[in-house]
């Protein structure tokens, strides 16, 4: 007996949409990311005023926001560098080739033209799943994921999947 697909959504990842993952990997998959770059940048501006002759507060705001600045450039960056690279390396047709998911009760089926073949991945075996205001964002693993966009389904199918993927994550699943 073939069993029926809860849901079907036919996906497509443009290089927008590929930077804006990278940003959200860079800033808010890990939720300690932007705190650390105040602590780093604070800690910094205090030891470089430290050796100044007096302290100032003035002084060491600038000092702190200057450096965090200088941070946040740097990683931003570097995901456009990342997001470059890849636009170029990419022979595959990822980019603007549409992709079908299928989601049944315990796994579900991606097919891709790009790629031969189908892949079938039960839920027990992601890693984390993020839903944001724009995508869905299933993590294989800690640095390999698929990006489903919310903008290529209705509401109701896209409520449907995020109830489905609440209730099989549970604390593996997180809204942003």
């Amino acid at each position: 007996m073939q069993e029926t697909a809860l849901f079907t959504v036919k996906t497509t990842m443009e290089q927008d949409d590929y930077r804006n993952f990278l940003y959200f990997a860079t800033f808010r998959k890990n939720r300690f990311t932007i705190p650390m770059l105040f602590v780093l940048s604070g800690l910094l501006a205090l030891i470089s005023r430290y050796f100044v002759e007096s302290f100032e507060w003035m002084g060491f705001l600038i000092t702190w926001v200057c450096l965090l600045g200088i941070m946040i450039a740097t990683l931003c960056y570097k995901v456009e560098w990342k997001k470059k690279r890849r636009v170029q390396t990419d022979h595959t047709g990822t980019f603007g080739s549409s992709e079908s998911i299928s989601f049944y009760q315990d796994y579900l089926i991606s097919q891709s033209p790009h790629v031969e073949g189908t892949s079938k991945v039960r839920y027990d075996q992601f890693y984390r799943v993020y839903s944001s205001k724009s995508y869905f964002i299933l993590y294989y693993n800690a640095s390999m994921a698929s990006l489903i966009r919310k903008k290529d389904m209705d509401k109701e199918t896209s409520k449907g999947i995020e109830l489905l993927l609440q209730k099989e994550f549970k604390n593996k699943f997180r809204s942003i």
